[in-house]
């Protein structure tokens, strides 16, 4: 009887939806918001977190009206709210998690020259087989070396670096984690140890006590929203988990002999594996699921 409500945060729209407890969408109560991708000829492609949380808000108000309105749907508990994210994305807030700059997303190329800078400096071979991420502009290590770079009063101001989804999280039940299946796409994340990798992060200057705890665990409605959807005040909201390994789970491709090809703003082949090493050959990626599962 119980429903899951599933939240997509995708690169140029939101989307809600309701599913049972098969997977099966009821369609009729998706909401889905567009919002502009911000680009500037230098290479930035950023979003405002503040309209990405607009654009949330408004897709579950149309979501939880087609609850309400639905008969059928009289009765059956909300019972938790997973989310899918695009991956390899930043932004910085301060101590209260107020964002102090536009979330930075994947397909940001300023940060191009500090990834051919630190190509040069360190072995990418090494990094990768640590971390199942290459030295590029999507992930983490390049955006922060070029954000100290170019912003550096931004920079020592921020007091917790996150992805959007954290962030949403955070705003809309007042506490976030970062989720195994989210931290992967950083590129600062040894997929195996499922730790931090300590000398990717002193050479990006950011301590661990700057990124929200590593874990899948849920966290409650927040009040506000509580009072806004009373029909959520009991759910659970998992920490996002990256896009493409919500493509995988959502297709079945999960299973040894099948793999998901997803096309959207951007395109990739998945296949997942089990096994507690997440490896893959140098020049393609490795990405933890969750602690027995990793995408290449």
């Amino acid at each position: 009887m119980s429903l899951i409500l599933a939240l997509d945060l995708g690169t140029s729209s939101t989307r809600t939806a309701l599913f049972d407890a098969r997977g099966h969408r009821l369609v009729h109560t998706t909401g889905q918001q567009a919002y502009p991708l911000i680009i500037e000829p230098a290479g930035a492609a950023e979003l405002d977190p503040h309209v990405m949380k607009k654009a949330l808000l408004q897709c579950l108000r149309r979501t939880m009206q087609e609850y309400r309105n639905d008969p059928s749907l009289a009765g059956r508990p909300i019972a938790g709210a997973g989310i899918s994210c695009a991956w390899h994305g930043v932004m910085g807030t301060d101590a209260k998690g107020k964002p102090l700059m536009r979330f930075i997303t994947w397909a940001d190329a300023r940060p191009a020259k500090d990834a051919a800078a630190l190509r040069a400096e360190m072995s990418e071979k090494a990094v990768h087989a640590r971390t199942g991420c290459m030295l590029r502009a999507s992930f983490w290590p390049a955006k922060l070396v070029w954000l100290r770079r170019t912003e550096p009063v931004l920079f020592r101001k921020v007091a917790r670096w996150m992805s959007v989804a954290e962030w949403l999280q955070l705003e809309l039940c007042g506490a976030a984690n970062c989720a195994i299946g989210m931290a992967t796409g950083t590129g600062l994340l040894d997929p195996t140890a499922l730790e931090w990798d300590p000398e990717l992060l002193e050479r990006c200057q950011v301590n661990p006590g700057q990124l929200n705890p590593l874990s899948d665990e849920p966290v409650a409605t927040g009040r506000a929203l509580a009072k806004e959807f009373p029909e959520l005040a009991e759910t659970k909201w998992f920490p996002a988990i990256g896009d493409g390994a919500a493509s995988n789970l959502g297709s079945g491709a999960t299973r040894p002999g099948y793999a998901a090809i997803n096309v959207g703003t951007s395109a990739a082949l998945r296949i997942m594996r089990e096994g507690k090493k997440a490896r893959a050959p140098l020049g393609l990626f490795a990405y933890r699921v969750d602690r027995e599962r990793y995408l290449v």
